[in-house]
Protein backbone atom coordinates (compact mmCIF):
# COMPACT_ATOMS: atom_id res chain seq x y z
CA UNK A 1 0.00 0.00 0.00
CA UNK A 2 1.04 3.97 -0.79
CA UNK A 3 1.47 5.84 2.49
CA UNK A 4 -1.57 7.97 2.93
CA UNK A 5 0.13 10.66 4.31
CA UNK A 6 -2.22 12.85 6.92
CA UNK A 7 -5.47 11.18 5.16
CA UNK A 8 -5.94 9.10 7.78
CA UNK A 9 -8.27 8.87 10.39
CA UNK A 10 -6.01 6.90 13.45
CA UNK A 11 -2.85 6.19 13.70
CA UNK A 12 -1.88 2.83 15.70
CA UNK A 13 1.62 3.06 17.47
CA UNK A 14 2.79 -0.97 17.33
CA UNK A 15 2.31 -3.87 15.70
CA UNK A 16 2.17 -6.28 18.57
CA UNK A 17 -1.20 -8.34 19.82
CA UNK A 18 -2.98 -5.11 21.04
CA UNK A 19 -2.21 -3.23 18.16
CA UNK A 20 -4.02 -5.52 15.72
CA UNK A 21 -6.57 -6.45 18.16
CA UNK A 22 -7.33 -2.63 18.12
CA UNK A 23 -6.78 -2.52 14.31
CA UNK A 24 -9.40 -5.03 13.40
CA UNK A 25 -12.47 -3.55 14.61
CA UNK A 26 -11.25 -0.48 13.04
CA UNK A 27 -10.69 -1.34 9.62
CA UNK A 28 -13.66 -3.96 8.78
CA UNK A 29 -15.98 -0.35 10.81
CA UNK A 30 -14.59 1.56 7.51
CA UNK A 31 -11.80 3.82 9.54
CA UNK A 32 -8.31 4.43 7.88
CA UNK A 33 -5.66 3.29 9.62
CA UNK A 34 -1.96 3.86 9.81
CA UNK A 35 -0.27 0.82 11.69
CA UNK A 36 3.47 2.24 12.50
CA UNK A 37 5.89 -0.09 14.19
CA UNK A 38 9.82 0.13 14.86
CA UNK A 39 10.73 -3.33 13.76
CA UNK A 40 10.50 -5.09 10.15
CA UNK A 41 8.75 -8.17 9.43
CA UNK A 42 11.08 -10.67 9.81
CA UNK A 43 12.45 -13.28 7.22
CA UNK A 44 11.58 -16.96 8.63
CA UNK A 45 12.73 -18.80 5.60
CA UNK A 46 15.59 -20.43 8.36
CA UNK A 47 12.91 -22.47 10.22
CA UNK A 48 11.16 -23.81 6.96
CA UNK A 49 12.32 -27.44 6.74
CA UNK A 50 13.46 -27.52 10.25
CA UNK A 51 14.25 -31.04 11.58
CA UNK A 52 12.30 -32.27 14.91
CA UNK A 53 14.10 -31.33 18.02
CA UNK A 54 15.16 -35.00 18.49
CA UNK A 55 17.03 -35.21 15.31
CA UNK A 56 18.75 -32.15 15.70
CA UNK A 57 19.53 -32.96 19.26
CA UNK A 58 21.66 -36.03 17.35
CA UNK A 59 23.97 -33.34 16.05
CA UNK A 60 22.77 -32.29 12.67
CA UNK A 61 21.69 -28.80 11.32
CA UNK A 62 22.66 -26.86 14.54
CA UNK A 63 21.92 -23.70 12.37
CA UNK A 64 18.20 -24.21 13.13
CA UNK A 65 18.99 -24.26 16.85
CA UNK A 66 21.90 -21.23 17.09
CA UNK A 67 21.31 -19.40 13.85
CA UNK A 68 23.23 -18.48 11.50
CA UNK A 69 25.45 -16.09 13.47
CA UNK A 70 25.38 -18.24 16.53
CA UNK A 71 22.78 -15.62 18.21
CA UNK A 72 21.41 -18.60 20.39
CA UNK A 73 24.52 -18.80 22.18
CA UNK A 74 23.99 -15.29 23.37
CA UNK A 75 24.03 -15.09 27.53
CA UNK A 76 20.62 -14.35 27.82
CA UNK A 77 21.26 -14.31 32.05
CA UNK A 78 18.75 -16.41 34.37
CA UNK A 79 15.45 -16.15 32.50
CA UNK A 80 12.78 -17.81 30.82
CA UNK A 81 13.94 -20.17 28.44
CA UNK A 82 11.28 -18.69 25.73
CA UNK A 83 13.38 -16.07 25.75
CA UNK A 84 16.06 -18.71 23.67
CA UNK A 85 13.72 -17.83 20.43
CA UNK A 86 14.02 -14.10 20.85
CA UNK A 87 18.31 -14.13 20.65
CA UNK A 88 18.49 -13.01 17.10
CA UNK A 89 19.47 -9.57 16.48
CA UNK A 90 16.55 -7.16 15.97
CA UNK A 91 13.94 -8.66 18.84
CA UNK A 92 15.91 -7.96 21.93
CA UNK A 93 19.11 -5.56 20.70
CA UNK A 94 18.71 -1.71 20.53
CA UNK A 95 15.25 -1.76 22.53
CA UNK A 96 16.07 0.79 25.46
CA UNK A 97 18.63 2.59 22.76
CA UNK A 98 15.66 3.14 20.31
CA UNK A 99 12.48 3.82 22.90
CA UNK A 100 14.95 6.12 24.86
CA UNK A 101 14.52 3.65 27.91
CA UNK A 102 17.35 3.09 30.93
CA UNK A 103 16.74 0.64 33.73
CA UNK A 104 17.98 0.17 37.18
CA UNK A 105 18.05 -3.18 38.86
CA UNK A 106 14.91 -4.21 36.35
CA UNK A 107 15.32 -6.75 33.24
CA UNK A 108 13.45 -5.35 30.35
CA UNK A 109 12.94 -7.02 27.35
CA UNK A 110 11.51 -5.72 24.52
CA UNK A 111 11.10 -6.45 20.99
CA UNK A 112 11.98 -4.28 17.78
CA UNK A 113 10.09 -6.51 15.48
CA UNK A 114 6.34 -6.66 14.02
CA UNK A 115 4.76 -8.83 16.21
CA UNK A 116 6.00 -7.20 19.49
CA UNK A 117 6.50 -9.80 22.44
CA UNK A 118 4.02 -12.22 20.84
CA UNK A 119 7.33 -13.59 18.40
CA UNK A 120 8.36 -15.28 21.78
CA UNK A 121 5.51 -15.68 24.24
CA UNK A 122 4.33 -19.19 25.58
CA UNK A 123 0.96 -19.25 23.58
CA UNK A 124 -1.20 -19.72 27.11
CA UNK A 125 -4.16 -17.92 27.07
CA UNK A 126 -6.77 -17.12 30.19
CA UNK A 127 -9.87 -15.11 30.98
CA UNK A 128 -9.64 -11.86 33.45
CA UNK A 129 -12.86 -12.84 36.04
CA UNK A 130 -14.59 -10.31 38.19
CA UNK A 131 -11.99 -11.54 40.85
CA UNK A 132 -8.90 -10.58 38.87
CA UNK A 133 -11.20 -7.14 37.94
CA UNK A 134 -12.09 -6.50 41.69
CA UNK A 135 -10.93 -2.34 41.52
CA UNK A 136 -10.28 -2.40 37.88
CA UNK A 137 -13.97 -0.65 36.92
CA UNK A 138 -14.77 -3.18 34.28
CA UNK A 139 -16.82 -7.08 35.08
CA UNK A 140 -16.17 -10.27 32.78
CA UNK A 141 -19.08 -10.18 30.73
CA UNK A 142 -18.15 -6.76 29.22
CA UNK A 143 -15.15 -8.61 28.20
CA UNK A 144 -16.85 -12.18 27.37
CA UNK A 145 -17.37 -11.08 23.92
CA UNK A 146 -13.81 -9.33 22.95
CA UNK A 147 -12.86 -12.70 24.47
CA UNK A 148 -14.64 -14.84 22.48
CA UNK A 149 -13.59 -12.88 19.18
CA UNK A 150 -10.48 -12.60 19.56
CA UNK A 151 -10.24 -16.63 20.57
CA UNK A 152 -11.49 -17.25 17.04
CA UNK A 153 -9.44 -14.87 15.26
CA UNK A 154 -5.86 -16.14 16.20
CA UNK A 155 -7.06 -20.06 17.19
CA UNK A 156 -7.10 -21.42 20.26
CA UNK A 157 -6.43 -25.31 21.13
CA UNK A 158 -7.60 -27.17 24.60
CA UNK A 159 -10.60 -28.83 26.34
CA UNK A 160 -13.67 -27.14 27.75
CA UNK A 161 -13.27 -29.11 31.06
CA UNK A 162 -11.21 -30.42 33.75
CA UNK A 163 -9.89 -28.43 36.92
CA UNK A 164 -8.98 -25.67 35.45
CA UNK A 165 -12.06 -24.63 32.77
CA UNK A 166 -13.37 -22.29 35.22
CA UNK A 167 -10.01 -20.59 35.25
CA UNK A 168 -9.20 -20.69 31.93
CA UNK A 169 -12.43 -19.10 30.58
CA UNK A 170 -15.78 -20.49 29.45
CA UNK A 171 -17.57 -20.20 25.75
CA UNK A 172 -14.51 -19.95 23.39
CA UNK A 173 -14.13 -21.62 20.66
CA UNK A 174 -11.46 -24.17 21.01
CA UNK A 175 -9.63 -26.39 18.43
CA UNK A 176 -8.85 -29.99 19.60
CA UNK A 177 -6.37 -29.69 21.99
CA UNK A 178 -2.54 -31.04 21.81
CA UNK A 179 -1.59 -34.77 22.58
CA UNK A 180 -0.03 -34.66 26.31
CA UNK A 181 3.97 -36.22 26.88
CA UNK A 182 3.57 -38.53 28.62
CA UNK A 183 5.39 -36.61 31.57
CA UNK A 184 2.27 -34.42 31.55
CA UNK A 185 -0.02 -37.22 31.19
CA UNK A 186 1.48 -39.20 34.15
CA UNK A 187 1.10 -36.03 36.07
CA UNK A 188 -2.31 -35.79 35.15
CA UNK A 189 -3.45 -39.06 35.96
CA UNK A 190 -1.60 -39.17 39.50
CA UNK A 191 -3.61 -35.81 40.15
CA UNK A 192 -6.74 -37.41 38.87
CA UNK A 193 -6.73 -40.55 40.87
CA UNK A 194 -5.97 -38.58 44.34
CA UNK A 195 -8.30 -36.99 46.78
CA UNK A 196 -6.84 -33.02 46.19
CA UNK A 197 -7.96 -30.29 48.52
CA UNK A 198 -9.60 -27.20 46.18
CA UNK A 199 -7.15 -24.93 46.73
CA UNK A 200 -4.50 -26.93 44.21
CA UNK A 201 -6.13 -27.42 40.62
CA UNK A 202 -3.98 -28.38 37.55
CA UNK A 203 -4.88 -29.13 34.04
CA UNK A 204 -4.42 -28.39 30.81
CA UNK A 205 -4.28 -25.01 29.17
CA UNK A 206 -6.05 -23.16 26.41
CA UNK A 207 -3.15 -22.45 24.25
CA UNK A 208 -2.90 -19.83 20.96
CA UNK A 209 -1.87 -22.83 18.98
CA UNK A 210 -3.46 -24.56 15.81
CA UNK A 211 -3.71 -28.11 15.55
CA UNK A 212 -6.37 -27.52 12.30
CA UNK A 213 -4.90 -25.39 10.02
CA UNK A 214 -6.18 -21.70 9.45
CA UNK A 215 -6.30 -18.94 7.81
CA UNK A 216 -2.70 -20.00 6.09
CA UNK A 217 -1.39 -21.10 8.92
CA UNK A 218 -0.71 -25.17 9.66
CA UNK A 219 -1.71 -27.41 12.73
CA UNK A 220 0.91 -28.23 15.06
CA UNK A 221 3.50 -30.85 13.64
CA UNK A 222 4.53 -31.38 17.32
CA UNK A 223 8.50 -31.51 16.69
CA UNK A 224 9.25 -30.18 20.34
CA UNK A 225 11.21 -27.18 18.56
CA UNK A 226 8.52 -24.34 20.05
CA UNK A 227 11.63 -22.66 22.05
CA UNK A 228 13.07 -21.88 18.83
CA UNK A 229 10.28 -20.46 16.75
CA UNK A 230 7.59 -22.45 14.94
CA UNK A 231 7.89 -23.61 11.50
CA UNK A 232 4.43 -24.00 10.68
CA UNK A 233 3.13 -20.23 12.05
CA UNK A 234 1.14 -22.74 14.02
CA UNK A 235 1.44 -20.46 17.55
CA UNK A 236 -0.54 -17.37 17.07
CA UNK A 237 2.00 -14.14 16.48
CA UNK A 238 0.61 -11.00 15.53
CA UNK A 239 2.69 -10.68 12.78
CA UNK A 240 1.08 -13.71 11.13
CA UNK A 241 -2.16 -10.74 10.65
CA UNK A 242 -0.68 -7.85 8.83
CA UNK A 243 -0.54 -9.15 5.13
CA UNK A 244 -4.12 -9.60 5.89
CA UNK A 245 -5.08 -6.27 7.32
CA UNK A 246 -2.99 -4.82 4.21
CA UNK A 247 -5.47 -6.53 2.13
CA UNK A 248 -7.90 -3.67 3.07
CA UNK A 249 -8.05 -0.35 1.25
CA UNK A 250 -8.16 1.26 4.53
CA UNK A 251 -5.23 -0.22 6.01
CA UNK A 252 -1.69 1.44 5.52
CA UNK A 253 1.42 0.11 7.36
CA UNK A 254 4.92 1.97 7.97
CA UNK A 255 7.96 -0.35 9.11
CA UNK A 256 11.05 0.87 10.71
CA UNK A 257 9.65 3.95 12.61
CA UNK A 258 9.97 4.33 16.56
CA UNK A 259 7.72 6.88 18.01
CA UNK A 260 9.18 8.70 21.07
CA UNK A 261 6.57 11.62 21.46
CA UNK A 262 3.76 13.53 20.37
CA UNK A 263 2.16 16.75 20.76
CA UNK A 264 -1.05 18.77 19.90
CA UNK A 265 -1.19 20.29 16.39
CA UNK A 266 -4.95 22.19 16.39
CA UNK A 267 -7.39 19.21 16.80
CA UNK A 268 -4.69 16.98 15.46
CA UNK A 269 -1.83 14.54 16.71
CA UNK A 270 1.32 15.16 15.56
CA UNK A 271 4.36 12.45 16.11
CA UNK A 272 7.59 12.50 16.19
CA UNK A 273 10.14 9.54 15.66
CA UNK A 274 13.49 8.16 14.05
CA UNK A 275 13.71 5.97 10.78
CA UNK A 276 15.94 3.15 12.57
CA UNK A 277 17.91 2.34 9.21
CA UNK A 278 18.24 6.18 7.83
CA UNK A 279 18.50 7.80 11.36
CA UNK A 280 16.29 10.85 9.91
CA UNK A 281 13.53 12.27 11.83
CA UNK A 282 9.71 11.55 10.97
CA UNK A 283 6.42 13.27 11.57
CA UNK A 284 3.59 11.90 11.53
CA UNK A 285 -0.17 13.68 11.38
CA UNK A 286 -3.74 12.37 11.89
CA UNK A 287 -6.84 13.07 14.48
CA UNK A 288 -6.34 10.53 16.86
CA UNK A 289 -3.87 8.32 18.15
CA UNK A 290 -3.85 4.74 19.75
CA UNK A 291 -0.21 4.05 21.28
CA UNK A 292 -0.16 -0.16 21.59
CA UNK A 293 3.62 0.10 21.67
CA UNK A 294 3.95 -2.00 24.52
CA UNK A 295 3.91 -0.80 28.06
CA UNK A 296 6.80 0.66 29.13
CA UNK A 297 7.44 2.59 25.48
CA UNK A 298 3.54 3.72 25.16
CA UNK A 299 4.54 4.66 28.98
CA UNK A 300 7.51 7.04 28.00
CA UNK A 301 5.79 8.73 24.87
CA UNK A 302 2.77 9.92 27.71
CA UNK A 303 5.36 10.55 30.11
CA UNK A 304 7.22 12.59 27.63
CA UNK A 305 4.87 14.18 26.03
CA UNK A 306 1.42 14.64 27.60
CA UNK A 307 2.44 14.64 31.71
CA UNK A 308 5.54 15.20 32.22
CA UNK A 309 4.70 16.42 36.12
CA UNK A 310 4.05 12.94 37.21
CA UNK A 311 7.14 12.32 39.11
CA UNK A 312 7.15 8.35 38.64
CA UNK A 313 4.60 5.79 37.95
CA UNK A 314 4.05 1.99 39.42
CA UNK A 315 4.91 -0.85 37.09
CA UNK A 316 3.41 -3.96 37.53
CA UNK A 317 5.09 -7.27 37.17
CA UNK A 318 4.23 -10.66 37.53
CA UNK A 319 7.34 -12.04 39.85
CA UNK A 320 8.06 -15.16 38.88
CA UNK A 321 10.49 -17.84 39.41
CA UNK A 322 11.02 -21.49 37.70
CA UNK A 323 12.44 -24.64 38.92
CA UNK A 324 12.82 -28.08 38.13
CA UNK A 325 10.74 -31.26 39.17
CA UNK A 326 11.39 -35.04 39.10
CA UNK A 327 9.93 -38.04 38.27
CA UNK A 328 11.38 -41.07 39.49
CA UNK A 329 9.04 -43.37 38.38
CA UNK A 330 10.48 -42.18 34.86
CA UNK A 331 13.74 -43.90 35.11
CA UNK A 332 14.81 -46.31 32.20
CA UNK A 333 12.43 -44.19 29.59
CA UNK A 334 13.57 -42.28 26.36
CA UNK A 335 13.36 -38.49 25.62
CA UNK A 336 9.94 -38.46 23.46
CA UNK A 337 10.47 -38.10 19.75
CA UNK A 338 7.46 -35.72 19.02
CA UNK A 339 5.19 -33.58 21.18
CA UNK A 340 4.27 -30.07 21.64
CA UNK A 341 7.39 -27.83 23.25
CA UNK A 342 5.74 -25.18 24.84
CA UNK A 343 3.60 -25.55 28.44
CA UNK A 344 1.97 -29.11 28.73
CA UNK A 345 -0.26 -28.00 32.10
CA UNK A 346 -1.06 -24.98 34.33
CA UNK A 347 -2.47 -24.94 37.81
CA UNK A 348 -3.23 -22.37 40.36
CA UNK A 349 -2.47 -22.63 44.44
CA UNK A 350 -3.87 -19.63 46.29
CA UNK A 351 -1.59 -16.94 48.54
CA UNK A 352 -4.00 -16.15 51.18
CA UNK A 353 -8.05 -16.22 51.31
CA UNK A 354 -8.40 -12.57 49.21
CA UNK A 355 -10.60 -13.55 46.16
CA UNK A 356 -8.06 -13.08 43.01
CA UNK A 357 -4.84 -13.51 44.95
CA UNK A 358 -3.11 -16.51 43.87
CA UNK A 359 -0.11 -17.87 41.79
CA UNK A 360 -0.65 -19.26 38.43
CA UNK A 361 1.80 -22.29 37.06
CA UNK A 362 3.45 -24.02 34.09
CA UNK A 363 4.53 -26.97 33.44
CA UNK A 364 6.80 -28.20 30.88
CA UNK A 365 8.41 -30.89 29.77
CA UNK A 366 12.47 -30.75 29.60
CA UNK A 367 12.31 -32.73 26.12
CA UNK A 368 11.22 -29.26 24.56
CA UNK A 369 13.80 -26.95 26.33
CA UNK A 370 17.48 -26.92 26.23
CA UNK A 371 19.91 -28.62 28.49
CA UNK A 372 21.53 -25.45 29.20
CA UNK A 373 18.57 -24.14 29.99
CA UNK A 374 17.41 -27.13 32.11
CA UNK A 375 21.30 -26.95 33.74
CA UNK A 376 20.64 -23.55 35.41
CA UNK A 377 18.19 -25.27 37.92
CA UNK A 378 21.35 -27.95 38.77
CA UNK A 379 22.77 -26.82 42.30
CA UNK A 380 26.31 -28.05 40.96
CA UNK A 381 29.15 -26.81 38.43
CA UNK A 382 28.50 -25.79 34.94
CA UNK A 383 30.70 -28.96 34.06
CA UNK A 384 28.54 -31.36 36.42
CA UNK A 385 25.12 -30.06 36.33
CA UNK A 386 25.31 -30.57 32.13
CA UNK A 387 26.13 -33.79 32.86
CA UNK A 388 23.42 -34.61 35.33
CA UNK A 389 21.33 -32.99 33.39
CA UNK A 390 21.24 -35.31 29.79
CA UNK A 391 21.47 -38.25 32.27
CA UNK A 392 17.77 -37.12 33.74
CA UNK A 393 16.60 -35.38 30.99
CA UNK A 394 14.02 -37.89 30.27
CA UNK A 395 12.24 -37.96 33.88
CA UNK A 396 12.61 -33.57 34.58
CA UNK A 397 9.86 -31.36 33.85
CA UNK A 398 10.18 -27.52 34.13
CA UNK A 399 7.79 -25.20 36.55
CA UNK A 400 7.46 -21.37 35.84
CA UNK A 401 5.08 -19.74 38.18
CA UNK A 402 4.20 -16.48 37.94
CA UNK A 403 2.94 -14.25 41.36
CA UNK A 404 0.22 -11.04 41.32
CA UNK A 405 1.17 -7.95 40.48
CA UNK A 406 0.71 -6.61 43.77
CA UNK A 407 4.12 -8.12 44.74
CA UNK A 408 5.80 -6.33 42.29
CA UNK A 409 7.43 -2.74 43.45
CA UNK A 410 9.17 -1.28 40.49
CA UNK A 411 8.64 1.73 39.16
CA UNK A 412 9.08 4.28 36.07
CA UNK A 413 10.31 8.14 36.03
CA UNK A 414 11.80 10.64 33.83
CA UNK A 415 14.84 11.72 33.83
CA UNK A 416 16.29 15.15 32.90
CA UNK A 417 17.50 14.31 29.34
CA UNK A 418 13.75 13.01 28.55
CA UNK A 419 14.77 9.12 29.36
CA UNK A 420 12.64 6.60 31.17
CA UNK A 421 14.04 5.39 34.23
CA UNK A 422 12.60 1.68 35.27
CA UNK A 423 13.98 0.81 38.52
CA UNK A 424 13.43 -2.43 39.75
CA UNK A 425 12.96 -3.34 43.80
CA UNK A 426 11.35 -6.93 45.05
CA UNK A 427 8.32 -5.85 47.03
CA UNK A 428 8.95 -6.82 51.00
CA UNK A 429 6.59 -9.55 50.95
CA UNK A 430 7.41 -11.13 47.99
CA UNK A 431 10.29 -13.50 49.21
CA UNK A 432 7.57 -15.01 52.19
CA UNK A 433 5.08 -15.72 50.21
CA UNK A 434 8.12 -17.09 47.80
CA UNK A 435 9.23 -19.73 50.55
CA UNK A 436 5.03 -20.62 51.23
CA UNK A 437 4.13 -21.48 47.27
CA UNK A 438 7.96 -23.53 47.47
CA UNK A 439 6.70 -25.63 50.34
CA UNK A 440 2.94 -26.10 48.96
CA UNK A 441 4.03 -26.80 45.20
CA UNK A 442 6.17 -29.73 47.19
CA UNK A 443 3.69 -31.00 48.72
CA UNK A 444 1.10 -31.16 45.93
CA UNK A 445 3.46 -32.45 43.39
CA UNK A 446 4.73 -35.15 45.97
CA UNK A 447 1.43 -36.68 45.87
CA UNK A 448 1.41 -37.05 41.79
CA UNK A 449 4.61 -38.48 42.24
CA UNK A 450 7.29 -35.67 41.13
CA UNK A 451 9.76 -33.85 43.76
CA UNK A 452 10.81 -30.53 43.57
CA UNK A 453 15.08 -30.93 42.94
CA UNK A 454 16.84 -29.59 45.72
CA UNK A 455 18.51 -26.34 44.94
CA UNK A 456 16.48 -25.84 41.76
CA UNK A 457 14.02 -22.47 42.32
CA UNK A 458 15.29 -19.38 41.72
CA UNK A 459 13.81 -16.34 41.37
CA UNK A 460 14.20 -13.64 38.59
CA UNK A 461 14.99 -10.33 38.57
CA UNK A 462 12.49 -7.76 38.35
CA UNK A 463 10.94 -7.52 34.91
CA UNK A 464 12.80 -10.92 33.83
CA UNK A 465 9.49 -12.53 33.40
CA UNK A 466 8.73 -10.24 30.42
CA UNK A 467 5.05 -9.50 32.02
CA UNK A 468 4.64 -5.59 32.29
CA UNK A 469 1.18 -3.42 32.86
CA UNK A 470 0.13 -0.93 35.51
CA UNK A 471 1.99 2.00 34.48
CA UNK A 472 -0.85 4.78 33.53
CA UNK A 473 -3.69 2.84 34.63
CA UNK A 474 -2.03 2.84 38.06
CA UNK A 475 -1.24 6.50 38.40
CA UNK A 476 -4.43 7.32 37.29
CA UNK A 477 -3.53 8.81 33.90
CA UNK A 478 -6.00 6.67 31.62
CA UNK A 479 -9.49 5.70 32.26
CA UNK A 480 -11.08 2.37 32.37
CA UNK A 481 -11.54 2.54 28.65
CA UNK A 482 -7.71 3.23 28.13
CA UNK A 483 -8.52 7.02 27.17
CA UNK A 484 -5.62 9.26 28.33
CA UNK A 485 -7.86 11.56 30.77
CA UNK A 486 -6.33 14.99 30.33
CA UNK A 487 -6.02 14.45 26.73
CA UNK A 488 -8.26 14.44 23.45
CA UNK A 489 -8.39 11.51 21.33
CA UNK A 490 -5.52 10.24 22.43
CA UNK A 491 -5.97 6.34 24.37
Amino acid sequence: MTDPGANVDVIVVGAGPAAVSVAWPLVRGGVRVLMVDAGQVEDRKLLVGRPPLFELRQGSGSAYLLGNDLAGLRDLGFTSPKLRTAAAPGVLDEYEKQNRVTTDGFRLVGALTVGGLSRFWGAVCCCFDDDDLAGAGLQAEQLARSYQAIAHRIGLSGIAEGAMANFLGKGLALQPALPLTDLARGLLDSYGENVHESEFLIGRPHVAVLTEAKGGRNACTQDLSCMWGCSQQSIYDAAQEIPRLLGHENFFMRHGLTINSLSRDNLSWRLFGRNSRSGEDVSLIAPRVILAAGTIASTAIILRSVTPECASVPVLTNPAFSAAIVLPRRIGYRLPVRGFGGAQLCFRIPLSNEPGDYVFGLVYDSAAISASDMACHMPFTRQGALKLTRALLPMLGLILVYFPGRLSSSTASMTMDGNLLVTGKQHPDLEGNYRNIIKAIKKHFSRMGAYMLPGSAKLYEPGAEVHYGGTLAKAGIVDVNGKVKVAANLH
